[in-house]
C-alpha cells in the first residue's frame, strides 16, 4: 500500500478576467472555495461506508439499491464494482415490505469467512431488520466468490420495542467474543453478544450504551474500536441525508468495558447525552457520518461519508488518517491523498474525436482530456475557441493515434487542488512536442502565477527565443531560479520526446530526436546544496500550450503536444514513456542508457564485477545482440 499524508487548499481553476473577478467576490463573501484534496470519481455517491482490507485491496461497502461495493489499493483511487446482490432477498421484502433499498453494510472477517451485515427499513420507521451474508472471498474475480444468505441477525419489525435495528456494526472484544452494536433514534444505541460460530445473538439481552436525552433523540450509526485498554464508541448525532443542509456530526466516548458505561472527555455518560465532538462540518465537507476504522501495519484509517459543498452536496467517501493524542483520545488526521511519489498526472489525448475541439460542450471550463494516472487530475479546456482540438489521426510521434493540436492562441490547464499545489523536490516531467515554427517564445508546459512575486512564472518547459533551444526555467521554494537550455537547436515540424528529471541534487534534460539514438542527455545542471530546491507552487493551474508572464497569458505554441506525464520521482530513461532502443528494448547491461551495450557500459560493470564468467557471458551476449558486429553493414567503431 502506498498512501501519502498530504493536504492542500482548493485552488483557482482557470478563470479568465471574469473568473478572477468572481473568485475575489467569493473570497470576500466567505464563499466555499477552501477545501481539501481532489476526490477520486470512484468515491462519489458513497453513503454509510464501512471498510475492510483483504489481500492487496481495501473494500468499501455502502448503502445502495442492493448494497454498493468498491475497492482500492491506496485508499484514494476507488474502483466501483457494482452491487453486492442482484435483488433484495425475498424474505427481506416479505418482512420489510416498505424497504426499497438496503442500508449501511458492515464487513467482518471471522473464522475463515467474510461476513456482511446490512439493514432493511424505511425512512422514519423502526420496522427494521439487520441481516447477514457470508463469502469465502471479497474478490469478485475469484471462482470462490459467492454471497450466501445467512438470514436475520436481529429485528425490531412487528414488535412493540423501543429500539431500531439498523446501522449494525460487528466488533470483537479483547477476549475474542463478537458483538453487534446497532441503533437509530428509538432507544439509542444498543449492544448484543453474538454466538461465535453463527454470529447470531446468544440471548435477548441488550445493553444500552448511548442515548440522546432530548427529542428527537437523534443518535445512530455506532462503531466500536478497541485500543490500549479502552473501547471507543463513535456515533452520529443529528440529521443526515439532506446534502449541504445535513447537520450530522461524529461524536465519541470511551469505556474500559465493551458494555459501558461510555464517557466523553468531560466524564459525561453517553447514555445521558454525553459525547465529545470528533468531526463536524467544515467549509467544503458537510455532515460527516457513519464511521469505520481499518488498521494497516499499525496505522489506523478512518472512513466516513460527507456532502461536498463544491459539488452540489454530492455524498462522497472520505478516508483520513486516524491519530491519537497523548491521552489516548482519537484525533482525525489529514485526508489520504494520491501517492506523490508515483504518477501524478498523465494525458495521451486518445479520448477525443479527430479534428474536434476538446471542449465542444458550449460550457466554459470543461474537461478536455482525461487523466490516465487514476488520480482524476483531468486536463481542462476553457471553451471551443481558446481550447485546442484533438489532432487528426496519425499526428503523433509514432504515426498512430491522436495528439493535442494548438493553433498559437489556445491552451489547456489543470483545475484540481492537489496537482495545482504539487510541490516536489524530486520529479520527472515528460512531453512530446512538435512545433510548427520557431517564432518567439513557445511554452509547452507552464504554471500560472509566481510564488515570490516575480514577473516570471514558477515554471516553464519551453522553446526559448534566444537561440531556439528547449529550456527549463523554474523557481524553488528557497527562492532560487534555475535555467537549463538544451545543447541543440530545435527544428520545426519535427517531433521530440522530452523529459526533465530532477533528483533533488541535479537537473537533467533528455531528448529523443527520433533518430534511432534514443533518449540522450541534452543538458545538465547541478542544484544549490544550500537552497530548498522544492518546486515553488503558486496554487495556480499547470498550463499546456502557453506560459504566464507578469499576469499575462503568453508564449502560446503553434503545434502539437502528446504524452504528457508528471511523476513524483526521478525516472531513469528506461522508465520514460517513449524509451526506445530499437527491437531490443531496454537491456540490463545498458548502464549508461544509450541504447547500446558498449565499452562505456563495460567500464561501469567492471567496477563492480564479481569476477564470474556468468556475468561476463551475459555482457558479451548483450553486446553481440545490440551491436551485431559481424553483420555485413556493421559499423566498427566506438560501439
Amino acid at each position: 500500500m502506498s498512501v501519502v499524508n498530504r493536504k492542500g487548499i482548493f485552488g483557482v481553476k482557470h478563470f479568465r478576467q471574469i473568473g478572477v473577478f468572481l473568485f475575489v467576490i467569493l473570497m470576500l463573501t466567505g464563499g466555499l472555495l477552501f477545501g481539501e484534496e481532489i476526490v477520486d470519481s470512484g468515491a462519489h455517491w458513497t453513503h454509510d461506508p464501512s471498510i475492510i482490507k483483504s489481500g492487496d485491496y481495501f473494500y468499501v461497502y455502502s448503502t445502495g439499491d442492493t448494497l454498493q461495493m468498491r475497492r482500492s489499493t491506496n485508499l484514494h483511487n476507488w474502483e466501483y464494482l457494482g452491487d453486492v446482490l442482484p435483488d433484495i432477498p425475498q424474505w427481506v421484502q416479505n418482512k420489510i415490505p416498505q424497504a426499497t433499498n438496503l442500508w449501511a453494510p458492515d464487513p467482518f472477517y471471522h473464522n475463515g469467512k467474510y461476513y456482511l451485515n446490512y439493514s432493511a427499513s424505511s425512512w422514519g420507521s423502526n420496522t427494521s431488520t439487520i441481516a447477514m451474508l457470508s463469502n469465502l472471498t471479497l474478490d469478485p474475480d475469484s471462482p470462490d466468490y459467492e454471497w450466501v444468505d445467512e438470514g436475520e441477525i436481529f429485528s425490531s419489525a412487528n414488535q412493540s420495542v423501543f429500539y431500531n435495528t439498523i446501522d449494525g456494526a460487528f466488533v470483537k472484544d479483547h477476549t475474542g467474543q463478537v458483538w453487534l452494536s446497532f441503533g437509530s433514534f428509538w432507544g439509542g444505541i444498543k449492544l448484543t453478544l453474538l454466538n461465535s460460530t453463527t454470529l447470531k445473538p446468544v440471548n435477548s439481552t441488550l445493553y444500552s450504551i448511548a442515548w440522546r436525552t432530548d427529542p428527537p433523540y437523534a443518535i445512530e450509526a455506532p462503531y466500536i474500536v478497541y485500543r490500549n485498554g479502552y473501547y471507543y464508541l463513535f456515533v452520529n448525532w443529528d440529521q443526515c441525508c439532506d446534502g449541504v443542509d445535513s447537520t450530522y456530526k461524529i461524536m465519541v466516548g470511551r469505556s474500559t468495558t465493551i458494555t459501558g458505561p461510555y464517557y466523553d472527555k468531560n466524564s459525561v455518560s453517553m447514555y445521558n447525552g454525553g459525547g465529545t465532538l470528533f468531526h463536524g462540518s467544515g467549509a467544503r465537507w458537510i455532515g460527516p457520518g457513519h464511521a469505520s476504522v481499518v488498521n494497516v501495519d499499525g496505522q489506523d484509517f478512518f472512513s466516513f461519508h460527507a456532502y461536498d459543498a463544491l459539488n452540489n452536496g454530492r455524498h462522497s467517501l472520505r478516508v483520513h488518517y486516524l491519530d491519537w493524542d497523548q491521552n489516548d483520545w482519537p484525533v482525525l488526521g489529514e485526508a489520504v491523498a494520491p501517492d506523490d511519489q508515483g504518477v501524478i498526472g498523465y494525458w495521451d489525448f486518445e479520448d477525443g474525436t479527430p479534428g474536434q475541439p476538446m471542449n465542444d460542450t458550449g460550457l466554459d471550463g470543461q474537461v478536455g482530456s482525461g487523466d490516465l494516472s487514476g488520480n482524476d487530475f483531468h486536463m481542462y479546456a476553457w471553451d471551443e475557441t481558446s481550447g485546442p482540438s484533438f489532432s487528426l489521426e496519425g499526428q503523433t510521434p509514432t504515426g498512430s493515434g491522436l495528439s493535442a493540436r494548438y493553433d498559437g492562441a489556445q491552451d489547456t490547464y489543470t483545475a484540481d487542488t492537489f496537482i495545482n499545489n504539487w510541490s516536489p523536490t524530486v520529479w520527472t516531467i515528460e512531453v512530446a512536442a512538435k512545433l510548427d515554427n520557431l517564432t518567439g517564445w513557445q511554452t509547452m508546459i507552464g504554471r500560472d502565477g509566481a510564488s515570490h512575486g516575480e514577473a516570471e512564472s514558477d515554471f516553464y518547459f519551453q522553446k526559448n527565443d534566444a537561440n531556439d533551444r528547449f529550456r527549463l526555467n523554474f523557481e524553488t521554494v528557497g527562492g532560487q531560479r534555475y535555467i537549463l537550455d538544451a545543447d541543440f537547436t530545435v527544428v520545426a515540424n519535427q517531433w521530440y520526446y522530452l523529459a526533465a528529471v530532477c533528483d533533488g541534487d541535479d537537473l537533467t534534460m533528455y531528448a529523443d530526436k527520433l533518430d534511432g539514438n534514443g533518449s540522450q542527455v541534452v543538458g545538465t545542471l547541478s542544484l544549490s546544496t544550500t537552497n530548498d530546491n522544492t518546486l515553488a507552487a503558486p496554487d495556480e493551474p499547470w498550463t499546456f500550450g502557453r506560459g504566464w508572464f507578469n499576469g499575462a497569458l503568453t508564449d502560446h505554441i503553434s503545434g502539437n503536444l502528446d504524452g504528457i506525464r508528471f511523476t513524483g520521482r526521478a525516472l531513469a530513461p528506461s522508465e520514460f514513456l517513449h524509451y526506445q532502443c530499437g527491437a531490443w528494448g531496454y537491456l540490463e547491461s545498458d548502464l549508461n542508457f544509450n541504447c547500446w551495450v558498449d565499452y562505456p557500459d563495460f567500464a561501469l560493470i567492471a567496477s563492480g564485477w564479481d569476477g564470474t564468467l556468468q556475468v561476463l557471458e551475459q555482457f558479451a551476449l548483450q553486446w553481440l545482440n545490440t551491436t551485431q558486429p559481424y553483420a555485413e553493414d556493421a559499423v566498427h567503431g566506438p560501439h
